[in-house]
């Protein structure tokens, strides 16, 4: 398997680029939220991929990072849900905003993905939602590890909680509870390691 490539991204605007490495040009298909934050990247870029091999031909897959490319996976292992699909869900929202839909068993908004229907949405939280939660990316409550919410102070003190051996779920909880708007780092894990302890 190929793990990842490094070059020059060419998109066509159609969930497809082409990666130039070297003297070769390597086609592959991506999500919309990969192709733009790829674009924004200073060259050359480093894409994840997955090569698939079926009846129907050799396709390559690329991403942005590993875990965009963790969630196709996991997407691919559910009975009806395609190649296509799986991109279709990963270009309408963020790996990890698709992540908390998934957790929270939010049909409404995965049903807003081209291709997913109530049926499939439901059958999609059915499959993969338990092992989500193992991951620990699914968000508590309302939080949401994508979302501008959960950027700066908030994201940093919730790795650095991560860092020091607790569980993420739980991390993000004591986070949500100890946060206060313009709290530094060091009183946001302090704070949080005292409810913790409580």
């Amino acid at each position: 398997m190929i793990d990842y490539l490094v070059g020059n991204a060419r998109f066509d605007g159609k969930n497809g680029m082409v990666l130039d490495c070297g003297a070769i040009g390597v086609a592959m298909s991506c999500s919309s939220n990969c192709a733009a934050r790829l674009a924004e990247a200073p060259s050359p870029v480093k894409v994840f991929t997955y090569l698939s091999a079926t009846e129907n031909g050799i396709f390559l897959y690329g991403f942005y990072d590993e875990f965009e490319r963790l969630v196709f996976l996991e997407l691919l292992s559910v009975s009806k849900v395609g190649a296509k699909t799986a991109l279709g869900m990963l270009s309408t929202f963020e790996a990890h905003e698709l992540c908390a839909h998934i957790g929270s068993s939010n049909v409404a908004m995965l049903s807003k993905a081209p291709g997913v229907g109530k049926k499939l949405a439901e059958l999609i939280i059915i499959n993969i939602k338990d092992k989500l939660s193992q991951w620990g990316s699914i968000p508590v409550g309302d939080i949401q590890a994508g979302s501008s919410a959960w950027r700066g102070v908030k994201a940093d003190g919730l790795e650095a909680l991560v860092s020091l051996g607790l569980d993420r779920r739980v991390s993000a909880e004591l986070v949500e509870k100890a946060y206060i708007e313009n709290m530094s780092i060091e009183d946001l894990v302090a704070g949080a390691l005292a409810r913790h302890g409580a």
